[in-house]
């Protein structure tokens, strides 16, 4: 217990700081996920244009929809699948002709 607790007091300083890290990260995702974040970015977006015809508080509007639901609903990762290798039939040919 005492080695243990003397080799890993060097790493304390990196694991406060991921744990801060984590902490951080997940306040990020609730703001930018929170239906109240939202309301309030879409509000200030009002405010800066006033006017809801303005084209640019439109396009401004749907970015904000844009990157709540891109925090939201995340992209499932991308596995690429792979084809027989052509080196493996000419092997397994060559092979089967013997």
């Amino acid at each position: 217990m005492l080695i243990s607790g003397t080799v890993g007091l060097p790493l304390l300083p990196m694991r406060g700081l991921l744990a801060l890290a984590r902490t951080i990260q997940q306040q990020a995702e609730q703001e930018l996920t929170s239906p109240a974040a939202l309301r309030r970015r879409l509000e200030a977006v009002e405010r800066e244009y006033g006017d809801e015809s303005d084209p640019r508080a439109a396009r401004r509007k749907a970015e904000e929809m844009e990157n709540a639901l891109g925090a939201i609903v995340k992209p499932a990762p991308v596995v690429s699948v792979s084809g027989t290798d052509s080196a493996d039939d000419d092997g397994a040919d060559a092979a089967g002709d013997r």
